[in-house]
C-alpha cells in the first residue's frame, strides 16, 4: 500500500514540474521584412516564437490571422501597433509591439495643361500647370521620349501624333503618386513647297505665276508675299503677279492648314534688272562724204554684243566700239539693238543725227589741148553758183576763174585738174584730159625697157 502511495505521488509531482517548465518557456517573438513605408505597404512577418503551435495575430489594421508567418497590407497613413499571442496546449505568451509599423502617407498628383501657342507640330508651346498636393519633386513623362523635373515645364512636341502625359510625385519620404493624362493631339503642319515659273526678266510688266502644294495636309488658305510689300489670298494652288518695277524681290508662300496649322516656304529669289541708260558718242556729227564717224556705246561693263543699224541701210554686229563710213549724202539716225550679259535686249535710238553733205558737181570742157609752144587752151566749166573754182593746168600755174583761158609755152605733157568745192567744204576734184605742147611722142610702144648693154630696142 506504501509503495503504491508513493508512485502515485512521484507521477503528480512530474507532471507538475514538466507543465510548469512548459509554461514557462513559451516566448512570443517576430520580426518582418518593413516596419515603415509607403501605403499601401505590405509586410511579411516572420515569427520566430518558441515552444508555442497556436498564433493569433492583430496588426492594428483591422486584419488579424492565425497563420504562423502572415502578411498583410496597411493602405491608410499611420502608426500601427501589432500584437501576437504565441499558445500550445499548457498556456500562451503574449507580446504587443506598440507603434511597429509607420505608413507614410502619399502626396496628391494632378496637373491641367494648356498651349501658348497652338496644338501644331515645331510651334505648339504646351505649359503644364502642377496642381499636386504633398509633394517635394517631379518627374514628367511628356509621351515622345522627353522628360523634365521642374513643377511646371512647357514642352514643344517637335511631331505631330497623340501623346500621354504621366507626372509621378514623390515627397520627403520619397513616397511616390502619379497622374496619366491624355491624348495630347499635336496637329501637322503643312509640308508646303512653292514655285515660280521664272525667276528672272527684263520686263518689269511681265506676269509671274506662282504655285504652292501641301503633300500632308489639306490647305484652308494660302497667301502669297511677293517680296514687294503686296500680298495675295488664295484658295487655290495658284496666283499671278506683275512688279511693274525693278529691282530684286524675294517672294514666299504661307500656308494654312484645315487644322489651323502655319507654315511658310521661300519661294526662289525674282531678278528684275534696271535697264541702263545707255548713251551714244560720236566725234563727228556731219561732213562731207565720205564721212568717217567713230561711235562709242556708254556704258558698257556688261555688253555682250550690238547690232549697229547706222541709218543707212548698213547693219553690222559688233561690240561697244566701232567706225562706220557714210557714203552717201542725206541725213542718219543710228539705231542699236544691245544684248548684255543677263541675257537682256534693249532697243536703243540715239538722239545723235549724222549730216552727210554731198559733194560738189560740175562738167568742164576743154579746147585746143594740143599743139606747138605757146599753146593757148580755153578751159570751161559749169557748176552751182555758190561753188568755188580752183583750176590747177598742170604746169605749176593756177586759176580760181570760171572760164579761164591759159597759155602753155614749154613743151610737155600737162595734166590739169579742175577743183569744186561747196559752201559746207566739200571739195571734187576732176581730171581733165592732157594738154599736150610741142613734140611729144606719146602715143608708141617698145620691145624691151630693161636688159644689159648694149641694147637693142625696136620702138613702134
Amino acid at each position: 500500500m506504501k509503495i503504491t502511495h508513493f508512485k502515485l505521488l512521484f507521477s503528480l509531482t512530474t507532471f507538475f514540474l514538466v507543465s510548469q517548465l512548459f509554461s514557462q518557456n513559451i516566448v512570443s517573438s517576430f520580426n518582418s521584412n518593413f516596419t515603415s513605408g509607403c501605403s499601401p505597404l505590405v509586410v511579411d512577418f516572420n515569427n520566430t516564437s518558441t515552444n508555442s503551435n497556436q498564433y493569433k495575430w492583430d496588426f492594428g489594421n483591422g486584419s488579424s490571422s492565425i497563420l504562423e508567418n502572415p502578411s498583410t497590407t496597411f493602405t491608410l497613413p499611420g502608426l500601427y501597433t501589432v500584437t501576437l499571442i504565441s499558445l500550445n496546449a499548457s498556456g500562451s505568451d503574449t507580446l504587443v509591439s506598440t507603434n511597429y509599423i509607420e505608413v507614410f502617407d502619399l502626396p496628391s498628383s494632378d496637373f491641367s495643361f494648356s498651349s501658348n501657342t497652338d496644338y501644331c507640330s515645331s510651334t505648339n508651346e504646351i505649359s503644364f500647370t502642377n496642381s499636386t498636393v504633398g509633394a517635394l519633386s517631379y518627374i514628367w513623362d511628356f509621351g515622345d521620349g522627353n522628360t523634365s523635373t521642374q513643377s511646371n515645364p512647357i514642352h514643344n512636341y517637335a511631331n505631330d501624333g497623340s501623346y500621354t502625359v504621366k507626372l509621378v510625385s514623390y515627397n520627403s519620404n520619397n513616397c511616390a503618386n502619379q497622374k496619366t493624362v491624355g491624348p495630347i493631339n499635336i496637329k501637322p503642319i503643312p509640308e508646303i513647297i512653292g514655285s515660280v515659273d521664272f525667276n528672272f526678266n527684263c520686263d518689269s510688266s511681265y506676269t509671274f505665276n506662282f504655285n504652292a502644294n501641301a503633300s500632308n495636309v489639306s490647305i484652308s488658305n494660302l497667301l502669297f508675299e511677293y517680296g514687294d510689300g503686296t500680298s495675295e489670298n488664295s484658295i487655290n494652288s495658284s496666283a499671278s503677279h506683275s512688279y511693274n518695277s525693278y529691282g530684286t524681290f524675294n517672294p514666299k508662300v504661307i500656308a494654312i492648314s484645315v487644322d489651323g496649322c502655319i507654315d511658310s516656304s521661300i519661294i526662289e529669289e525674282i531678278h528684275l534688272p534696271s535697264p541702263l541708260n545707255y548713251s551714244l558718242i560720236n566725234n563727228e556729227s556731219n561732213g562731207c562724204s565720205p564721212l568717217v564717224v567713230d561711235f562709242q556705246l556708254i556704258p558698257n561693263s556688261i555688253v555682250d554684243s550690238i547690232y549697229w543699224n547706222f541709218g543707212d541701210t548698213t547693219i553690222v554686229s559688233s561690240h561697244f566700239n566701232i567706225n562706220h563710213t557714210y557714203n552717201a549724202d542725206g541725213s542718219f539716225n543710228p539705231l542699236l539693238t544691245i544684248y548684255d550679259t543677263s541675257g537682256c535686249v534693249t532697243q536703243y535710238a540715239s538722239n545723235i543725227t549724222i549730216e552727210v553733205d554731198p559733194l560738189p558737181t560740175a562738167s568742164f570742157q576743154i579746147a585746143n589741148n594740143v599743139g606747138c609752144p605757146p599753146l593757148l587752151v580755153q578751159f570751161n566749166s559749169n557748176t552751182a553758183i555758190n561753188n568755188t573754182i580752183n583750176w590747177d593746168f598742170g604746169d605749176t600755174t593756177f586759176s580760181n576763174q570760171s572760164n579761164p583761158s591759159h597759155t602753155y609755152v614749154y613743151n610737155n605733157v600737162n595734166s590739169p585738174k579742175l577743183q569744186v568745192t561747196s559752201p559746207n567744204g566739200c571739195q571734187s576734184l576732176f581730171s581733165l584730159p592732157d594738154v599736150n605742147v610741142g613734140m611729144v611722142l606719146n602715143d608708141f610702144s617698145v620691145d624691151k625697157s630693161t636688159g644689159c648693154a648694149p641694147m637693142d630696142v625696136t620702138f613702134t
